[in-house]
């Protein structure tokens, strides 16, 4: 692959479209230093809102298929970073259109106008979108300005497209296979980007299979700008019939440490897997390279992670232990690192009960059944952290601390539906803005469904400054 040159301009044609606009109440963001690269040069201070900044609704050009839930589950599909070569920031989103085909479009941001739609489906393989909300799209941005973006996944060959010039979303090609370890790219699930300093990281499942037990292995790459290769990071589980679920993978405000939640799913024929009746523990684990992961207690856990049963596996400290009568994990959740580097997680119960945990520096402390939502997103704020919750056809903003406010602030409403999953822009979060795509979208059994749900979907902007006071709401 020929070397990307950091001094490529990129020029785009910017077409009009149809947004909205609120005033805001006065006040100033946080400043916040920014380190990693989707953000600014190290030592920089983030975008600041400042009082004149407006919540912004911006329509996104085209139409999604929203048959399935694949817009609207994934962990890294809008992402906002520093364009270096152009010294301003911009936003990219990765989303399936009305023909079903992965599509990417790109603004200045917080205010610029979205790009026509490009089509870059030919670039993960050309194959057809399964009928199936697994396969969720995910984009990652390396330090050199290299784009990656990948889709259309559930125990399928990696679908990956690299640009070959930084920050230009007209040059997607096909990863060669040669840019990863080939035992490690034939059946992936849950893709998703993350970032320490100035590393891009890949996060998702890889099953193996063979002589009747499946092995399920998360793995953790680490993309090389100087080799152009995904290199190993860390497998974090063995074991066959046995699966591990990990949330999205969070940075620190420094760029300095990765954090993540995890729970087990026990996979036997005796136990009648495939279902959250099977689901156990729950634990974090975090790293200051993405090579080696620890625990609070422990400065080094040893990988990759195995379970034998109910609290008994290789993992030393757990949030919830099953085996002790703990809430079942109905997921892994959310995770997010707050100002102190420490980390708090939203995760689901199989009862539906949504969670709250938060180490304090000295323990885990768990609160249930926090407010009713179909989702969890948890962030940082300026002076704390914070939530979004999805009910009904509504999005409303929760403080998580230095109080926790069960109520919510209303943002949106009839922007969604009952089947929306939210996922926060984490990199537009360091710049001091909330923003998330909201589309009306359906969810249905895996291929139960054939045809098309073509919808609207939209990016809704909110300086972090403006959501405790937030009276003005994006109504339809």
């Amino acid at each position: 692959m020929a070397a990307v040159s950091l001094l490529l301009g990129l020029s785009l044609s910017f077409q009009v479209l149809a947004d909205k606009t609120l005033p805001m109440p006065s006040g100033d963001a946080a400043e916040i230093v920014c380190s990693h690269a989707v953000d600014q040069p190290a030592g920089c201070k983030a975008f600041d809102p400042g009082s004149s900044a407006t919540a912004r609704l911006d329509k996104i050009p085209g139409r999604m298929d929203n048959l399935y839930r694949y817009n609207v589950n994934s962990d890294s599909d809008l992402v906002t970073y520093f364009n270096r070569s152009e010294q301003r920031l911009q936003q990219v989103l990765t989303f399936y259109n009305d023909e079903r085909r992965l599509s990417i479009v790109q603004r200045d941001f917080p205010n610029g106008r979205w790009s026509e739609a490009v089509d870059i489906h030919e670039h993960i393989g050309n194959d057809p979108l399964e009928y199936d909300s697994h396969n969720s799209t995910a984009f990652g941005v390396a330090a050199d300005g290299t784009f990656f973006a990948t889709a259309n996944h559930h125990v399928d060959p990696l679908r990956m497209a690299v640009s070959s010039r930084p920050y230009d979303i007209h040059s997607f090609r096909q990863l060669p296979g040669s840019a990863i370890n080939p035992r490690d790219d034939d059946r992936v699930t849950y893709p998703s980007f993350s970032y320490l300093g100035d590393e891009l990281f890949f996060s998702y499942r890889e099953q193996e299979a063979g002589g009747g037990k499946p092995a399920f292995r998360w793995l953790l790459k680490r993309w090389n700008t100087t080799s152009r290769y995904w290199e190993d990071a860390a497998q974090l589980n063995t074991g066959t019939h046995l699966r591990l679920y990990v949330s999205n993978v969070a940075w620190n405000a420094d760029g300095s440490e990765l954090h993540l939640s995890a729970c087990w799913r026990d996979d036997r024929p005796e136990v009648l897997s495939r279902s959250t009746a099977q689901q156990h523990d729950l634990f974090h684990l975090y790293s200051r390279d993405g090579l080696q992961w620890m625990q609070y207690e422990e400065p080094k856990v040893s990988l990759p992670l195995s379970w034998s049963g109910a609290g008994q596996s290789t993992v030393p400290e757990l949030i919830w232990n099953t085996g002790k009568g703990d809430p079942i994990p109905g997921n892994a959740g959310s995770i997010a690192v707050d100002k102190s580097s420490h980390p708090h997680i939203l995760n689901k119960a199989r009862n539906g009960q949504l969670y709250y945990h938060r180490y304090d520096g000295e323990r885990w402390i768990s609160i249930g059944d926090v407010f009713p939502s179909r989702t969890d997103d948890v962030f940082q704020l300026p002076d704390g952290m914070g939530a979004v919750s999805a009910r009904g056809d509504s999005i409303y903003f929760h403080r998580l601390t230095p109080e926790l406010d069960r109520s919510g602030v209303l943002l949106a409403k009839g922007y969604v539906t009952k089947d929306y999953h939210a996922s926060v822009d984490k990199t537009a979060i360091q710049h001091g803005w909330l923003s998330m795509m909201l589309t009306l979208n359906q969810h249905h059994a895996v291929g139960s469904n054939r045809g098309k749900y073509a919808t609207d979907a939209y990016v809704m902007s909110i300086p972090l400054s403006a959501l405790d006071g937030f009276a003005e709401p994006f109504l339809k």
